[in-house]
């Protein structure tokens, strides 16, 4: 895979969930290791904010993750090329923000990634996109108490601690497990972050290649010999692609940590250096996250659940507005320490559960094929099958109210496929799903893989089954 038009930029647990969730739980992992030691975190920066005061145990609470795109760490020809002179492209972006909520009592993790065009009222500044609050700050600091600030004057979000990665950590964090692989069904390119993939298939992505494609908001697909948008919604579309890849890297990260100490010593050398932490985020807080998140797999949704803030178109230029009255509703949620989440409610069966199937993948009876499997093979009611307005790259497990389990439970027999999205026009146990491109078939088993690999192109698996994107395993 080699990038057309090179121009770069950019999150657990038990070692690593990827972007900003990489640097809270990656860290602890590694101290759980033994591998980090204090002198270690003693090297991490600090800067002194203003967040909610918290009480019970100490790894409780919001934390908030920035993944900044600052160029400050470029200091070599090869990273110039890539990202752009750091005198040129200085300052500072919140190119992607997250907010991980933990609390011991429900031995769950709720990740919430934030779309940078959602419009708020940023202090200081006015009505604009959200990514405003940390841009227009002078520093570090003072774009995290922005930031903060903003959380809680438009939504009344509580925030306890905060940490900012930039694009070497992200990167080094791959390259130090090896790779990620993804299954792309077609070739893809994105010429602003340099992303490429030749060949369709299951492709091994380093860590160059991994930040490509987080950051792709501008993706194109090659389909009957032309490039067309794979990414209609942008930001949302990119923000689909980086809770799967999240998800992804922490089960491999895991995975070769746990067999091999030294590696995980190679992520937290990739960490550590260019973090950035809240002065009260100490000693404490990272070793109740270790001992909390022993118990946690990042490759099970029930356990680690990733959502996006509900939000709604707003003008043009892909501007969104948060989507009320779901966004409070999330936010309820984040700020509800010490009892379970609407997830510890009473089981709920699949006959208790109408599923509605909508196709946003460009393939023909996918929705119908999909609402049958879940039909015959788990007992599900039988809604309606469709289409939805616009193509989508990530597939969606929508959800009210009142559905969060049900919808748990649709994704749980998809496999884990589709991100979880609140909908507050969905009523009671009812539940939507949007398939994306990214969507494979239900129950097919996968079977053998080849892997070759060039001087000119990543290491690729040819997969032969009905199934192909199933045989890609982290």
């Amino acid at each position: 895979m080699k990038p057309p038009n090179p121009t770069l930029r950019a999150w657990t647990q038990r070692y690593v969930i990827a972007l900003g969730v990489v640097c809270v739980l990656t860290i602890g992992g590694v101290v759980g290791a033994n591998v980090v030691i204090d002198s270690s975190l003693a090297g991490i920066d600090r800067v002194q904010l203003r967040t909610a005061a918290l009480e019970g145990e100490a790894e409780a609470g919001n934390y908030l993750l920035i993944g900044s795109d600052s160029r400050a760490f470029i200091d070599n020809a090869i990273d110039e090329e890539q990202f752009g002179d750091k005198e040129v492209e200085a300052g500072q972006r919140s190119d992607t923000t997250m907010i991980v909520h933990v609390d011991p009592a429900t031995e769950k993790a709720l990740v919430v990634s934030i779309p940078r065009d959602m419009v708020v009222d940023v202090p200081g500044v006015g009505r604009t996109r959200i990514n405003a609050a940390f841009a227009e700050a002078n520093s570090v600091e003072a774009g995290a108490q922005k930031v903060i600030d903003t959380l809680r004057e438009n939504f009344g979000l509580d925030i306890h601690h905060f940490v900012e990665v930039d694009f070497d950590s992200f990167r080094g964090v791959v390259d130090a497990i090896g790779s990620v692989n993804l299954y792309f069904p077609t070739p893809v390119r994105d010429e602003v972050t340099g992303l490429f993939v030749e060949e369709p298939g299951c492709v091994a992505l380093d860590g160059e290649d991994s930040l490509a494609y987080v950051r792709s908001r501008s993706m194109e697909k090659l389909v009957d010999g032309e490039w067309v948008d794979a990414s209609p919604r942008a930001d949302l579309d990119r923000i689909e692609r980086q809770q799967e890849f999240v998800r992804r890297l922490g089960t491999v990260a895991f995975r070769k940590a746990v067999k091999n100490p030294l590696t995980a010593k190679n992520v937290a050398d990739a960490v550590v250096p260019n973090l950035t932490m809240d002065d009260s985020f100490g000693r404490s807080q990272i070793f109740g996250l270790v001992n909390l998140f022993r118990s946690i797999d990042p490759s099970d949704p029930t356990q680690v659940e990733m959502v996006t803030f509900p939000n709604k178109p707003y003008g043009d230029n892909a501007r969104l507005l948060p989507d009320q009255p779901a966004a409070d509703e999330l936010v309820a949620r984040l700020n509800q320490l010490g009892t379970p989440d609407p997830s510890s409610e009473p089981d709920v069966e699949p006959k208790q559960v109408r599923v509605r199937v909508l196709n946003a993948s460009g393939i023909n009876g996918l929705a119908s094929a999909t609402l049958d499997a879940l039909q015959r093979q788990f007992g599900f009611v039988a809604g309606e099958a469709g289409n939805w307005s616009e193509s989508l790259a990530g597939t969606q497990v929508r959800y009210g109210r009142d559905g969060l389990a049900a919808a748990t439970l649709v994704q749980e027999k998809l496999g884990g496929q589709g991100t979880l999205v609140p909908d507050s026009t969905i009523e009671g146990t009812n539940v939507t799903v949007v398939l994306g491109s990214d969507f494979s078939a239900v129950g097919v088993t996968p079977t053998t893989t080849t892997t070759t690999k060039s001087k000119s192109s990543k290491t690729t698996t040819t997969t032969v089954p009905a199934d192909p994107a199933a045989a890609c395993q982290p």
